[in-house]
């Protein structure tokens, strides 16, 4: 893990030399518990299946640890790394909006992933079951792992 870490404070990094080394992936599987050779899905896979086989009643997906995706955990470690080069004082000819951040009102949000949480069909028939009573019906809307109820009005 420290070598992976190390690595995030070298300067001048390019984003193929942060994204492509996976480093970032390499820590979160290490974060998670997998091996070394285990991948994000992998381990993503072995959780779940360990989740659902001791449960004792139907696991529901609020109950599933937040697991990060592999796009993901991309423009996380791109934006880490921003992140850390701006602290250490080495980000004077680095651009935010290269690194997974955007400017909205004049402030840096960051980009969560380029993928969609799932294909528009899909979204507009999951619904959430909270008791609210929305008009229209509400749709749920996923940012993460597990599926995080976020209400938005649906489209007709």
């Amino acid at each position: 893990m420290k070598s992976c870490a190390s690595a995030f404070i070298l300067q001048n990094k390019s984003q193929e030399d942060i994204g492509l080394l996976d480093l970032g992936k390499d820590l979160m599987v290490d974060l998670f518990g997998g091996k070394s050779n285990d991948t994000l899905s992998s381990l993503s896979h072995i959780i779940f299946t360990k989740k659902v086989a001791t449960a004792k009643a139907f696991v529901t997906p609020e109950q599933l640890p937040p697991f990060p995706t592999s796009p993901a955990t991309r423009f996380h470690s791109l934006r880490v790394y921003f992140q850390i080069m701006v602290w250490m004082e080495m980000a004077d000819d680095m651009n935010p909006t290269e690194w997974r951040w955007k400017q909205e009102n004049n402030q840096f949000i960051p980009i969560m992933t380029e993928k969609i949480a799932a294909p528009d069909e899909l979204l507009k028939i999951i619904h959430c079951n909270c008791s609210g009573d929305a008009n229209p019906p509400m749709q749920l809307q996923t940012l993460w792992t597990p599926l995080h109820c976020c209400m938005w009005p649906l489209a007709n």
